[in-house]
């Protein structure tokens, strides 16, 4: 089975939320570098098991 392509974490402070994450759910986090916000990647499992990766960041202004 494909996994969904992707989520997304808005949060006023990305780094704060993710030890909560991992100790919970056990996700995986990779800055994002080279774009022009800072963003980080997360794995949530192994890309041949169901289930969906996505990111984290700080909301848009606007």
């Amino acid at each position: 089975m494909n996994r969904v392509t992707h989520f997304e974490i808005y949060t006023d402070d990305p780094e704060a939320g993710q030890p909560f994450y991992q100790d919970v759910f056990g996700w995986k986090f990779q800055k994002f570098e080279g774009g022009p916000l800072d963003y980080w990647l997360i794995t949530t499992g192994d890309d041949k098991e169901p289930g969906i990766n996505g990111g984290i960041a700080r909301p848009r202004k606007g």
